[in-house]
Parts: C-alpha cells; sequence; structure tokens
C-alpha cells in the first residue's frame, strides 16, 4: 500500500527497526506526553516523513565514537497517535508496544486540570513502556547484563555517581549510547535520586573556588566579613554570600565575642 508516495509497509519496518516510543514527564512542569522517534544514519527517509505528518527532523552537531544515528525524526501528541495507528497493523517487533501507547489519552497536559484517573492512566503507561523497554519488548526477558568492559565501566562510573552526560565525556561516547546501556543493566536512579546527587555536586563545585575555600579558612581563623573583603579584593555582599552558602555564618553573638578580644 503506497502512503502519500511511501509505502506504508517500508514505515512500519524502519519505525520496527529504529523506531522508538514512550510517555515522557514535561520537564520542569506537571503531566505528561506521547512521543515517537526514529533514528537513522541516513536522512534522507526521515526527511519524506515530514510533510507526512506534523513532526521534526534533528541532527547530532558533534558525532562521537558510539554515535551511529545521527539523524532523529520525532512527532508528538495527536499526530504520534496518527502515526502509530497508520503502522500498527504493518509492525512485528514494536506491536506490543505501539498497542500500549495507543492507549493514551489525549486532552490538557497539567497535573491541575487533568482529571485524576486520566492522570493514573498515563502514569501506568508510562511505566508499562519503560518496562517493556528494559526487557527488550519481550515479557518475561530480563534486562541484558554488561557485556563489554566499555559497558562495565560506564555503568560502574555511572552508580558512582557521575550522570551519563559525563560518563559519556569521560569516555568519549555519545551520551544516548552511556543512556540506553545504564537501562539495560537496570541501574537508572529515580528523580529523587539524581536531585539529591545534583545538590550535592553543586555544593562540592561550590566549595572547591580558591577564593571561596581561602574566605571559608579567614572566616574561621576570626577574620569579619568586611575584613575578608578587604583581603581578597571581594565585595562584602558577596563574601556574605558565600559563607552563608557554606552554612558556616556566624550568630550575632560569637561575632560580638570575636569582637571584643580584638579590641584592646
Amino acid at each position: 500500500m503506497i502512503y502519500y508516495g511511501m509505502d506504508i509497509r517500508y514505515i512500519a519496518g524502519l519505525f520496527d527497526g529504529e523506531g522508538s516510543v514512550g510517555v515522557y514527564d514535561r520537564a520542569g512542569q506537571t503531566g505528561q506526553f506521547l512521543s515517537v522517534s526514529i533514528a537513522n544514519t541516513v536522512a534522507e527517509p526521515l526527511e519524506r516523513l515530514l510533510p507526512l505528518y506534523k513532526s521534526s527532523l534533528k541532527q547530532k552537531p558533534i558525532p562521537k565514537r558510539g554515535l551511529r544515528h545521527p539523524y532523529t525524526w520525532f512527532v508528538q501528541g495527536a499526530e504520534a497517535l496518527r502515526f502509530l495507528r497508520d503502522i500498527h497493523p504493518h509492525t512485528i517487533v514494536r506491536r506490543e508496544q505501539i498497542a500500549v501507547a495507543l492507549r493514551f489519552p489525549l486532552g490538557p497536559g497539567g497535573n491541575a486540570r487533568t482529571p485524576p484517573e486520566v492522570f493514573a492512566l498515563r502514569i501506568e503507561l508510562r511505566d508499562t513502556l519503560m518496562a517493556m523497554k528494559r526487557a527488550g519488548g519481550l515479557p518475561g526477558k530480563r534486562p541484558n547484563p554488561p557485556s563489554s568492559p566499555e559497558v562495565v565501566r560506564a555503568v560502574k562510573l555511572y552508580t558512582d555517581g557521575m550522570a551519563c552526560r559525563e560518563v559519556a565525556e569521560e569516555l568519549d561516547l555519545d551520551e544516548a549510547v552511556v543512556t540506553e546501556w545504564v537501562r539495560e543493566c537496570g541501574a537508572t536512579r529515580d528523580r529523587g535520586e539524581a536531585i539529591k546527587l545534583g545538590h550535592a555536586k553543586r555544593a562540592k563545585t561550590f566549595y572547591a573556588t580558591g577564593q571561596r575555600q581561602k574566605a571559608a579558612e579567614l572566616y574561621r581563623s576570626g577574620l569579619s566579613s568586611l575584613e575578608i573583603s578587604a583581603r581578597l579584593g571581594v565585595g562584602v555582599g558577596t563574601i556574605t554570600y558565600w559563607l552563608r552558602r557554606m552554612g558556616i555564618a556566624r550568630s550575632m553573638s560569637e561575632a560580638q565575642k570575636i569582637r571584643w578580644k580584638k579590641e584592646p
């Protein structure tokens, strides 16, 4: 069957081999959305899908080792459902995933405006699709164990506290490759763990700055913010902010005692 100049069976095969479907949380917002993508090393097949659906095509700017698919075609929402309905009868590998995704209810995206039953169904579909992907789309199949020293090392760096982006930079890999390895090995963090880890890294970076460390040492030695400001050539307001961020600011009574010791 020819579908607007392309055989629908070819499109279904393309999706079966290089496609992905999932329900994702909106970054910084409440609610979920349905997204479908196809990745490929060649842009032309994906470009032919652009006039068929309200979609977009992106290209990775800097290919790295392990990046095999620099081109990715995306479609979301109602257009994603229409695309999945078109290809569902002709798919084989991802047929079950598509059947789950087709149950996604459209409507308001925000949690406050979404009926509880709709919100619960979206969460259920999100978790089901994630579980199917971890198992390779086959019921009862467990994630693949690390199969090479590079996978073992990448997962070890991730479990030790590095983000997928940081692991990719460390090993000169693409971030998507590292993310896939982590998912296959079942080592992904939940959102709460990721947020705590991010806070800890930012605090560590804050302490590691030379001037801030020096300011902390001078403050602990008994100098005031004003005296530290004069010695380091940094505004007193900045010094006060640093000390507050590092949690070492003195109480008024402590500051008064130090002042009395300095006075002749």
